[in-house]
């Protein structure tokens, strides 16, 4: 997980697909102008798939859907005072 903002509480909460923080996302927060929270299944931001099999392949190696499921509930429990929208 990651905060686009260090002094300010997230606003949105980024859900990404499976492959997971990419500078596509990166370039979503720039354009929302809030504070983001980015969440990936993947603990490694710096993954990068050449293809749609193969990121899946990780994601399931990753624990699959229950597991980023957990992890997106943790950061939605953890941030619950200042998020106010979700994306995903």
């Amino acid at each position: 997980m990651s905060v686009s903002a260090v002094a300010r509480a997230p606003v949105v909460l980024i859900a990404t697909d499976v492959f997971g923080h990419t500078a596509a996302v990166d370039g979503l927060v720039r354009q929302l102008g809030q504070p983001a929270l980015i969440v990936s299944p993947f603990e490694d931001s710096s993954r990068h798939f050449v293809s749609e099999q193969e990121a899946y392949q990780a994601f399931l190696a990753e624990g699959g859907i229950a597991r980023f499921a957990d992890k997106l509930a943790a950061a939605q429990l953890a941030h619950a005072d200042s998020l106010r929208y979700a994306i995903g």
